[in-house]
């Protein structure tokens, strides 16, 4: 049963063909990685698991927020607020961080280890997740500080007419 607001998308496919090659790839090369002076295959399995957590987590946030469109009771509306904090919390304060924080490990142990890779294709193909990685992390920094300010000017155009910016009056 599909989900309201759930819309997967081509990128989501892509995304989850190019998780299911790399895994191959690292699965059948996992021995050759002996030779590295850092755990390349151990980085980049845990960085795939962690996007696609960080992804599916984004999905039940916008059923989430899908359903609390429509006026079901204080419940059904405090359930779903309560469950897109619980998400939204898990992304913005635990999984976001540690994409930074790993992605730049990452980066660190590629440029002293990418000789010791078992195939030259690899190379590119963890250059290429890095790239991906860094313009995924722009990206939701930028869209965040987008949101983050078109709210702040509604909220100050709300004070200039005499609304309350909250709903304490403040």
């Amino acid at each position: 049963m599909a989900m309201r607001g759930v819309d997967f998308k081509w990128y989501d496919g892509f995304f989850l063909s190019m998780l299911a090659t790399s895994v191959i790839i690292v699965s059948i090369n996992w021995r050759r990685y002996r030779l590295c002076a850092h755990p390349l295959h151990i980085w980049i399995v845990v960085d795939y698991t962690t996007v696609f957590v960080f992804r599916l987590l984004m999905f039940l946030d916008n059923g989430l927020a899908a359903g609390m469109g429509l006026d079901l009771g204080w419940q059904q509306r405090y359930t779903r607020f309560c469950g897109r904090i619980v998400v939204l919390s898990v992304l913005v304060l635990l999984l976001y961080p540690f994409l930074w924080v790993w992605t730049v490990i990452g980066t660190l142990w590629f440029n002293s280890a990418r000789s010791c890779l078992p195939e030259e294709g690899q190379k590119w193909g963890f250059l290429i997740w890095l790239l991906f990685s860094y313009c995924g992390l722009a990206c939701i920094a930028c869209v965040a500080v987008g949101k983050w300010l078109n709210r702040r000017h509604a909220l100050q155009l709300r004070a200039q007419q005499g609304i309350p910016v909250s709903e304490y009056g403040v």
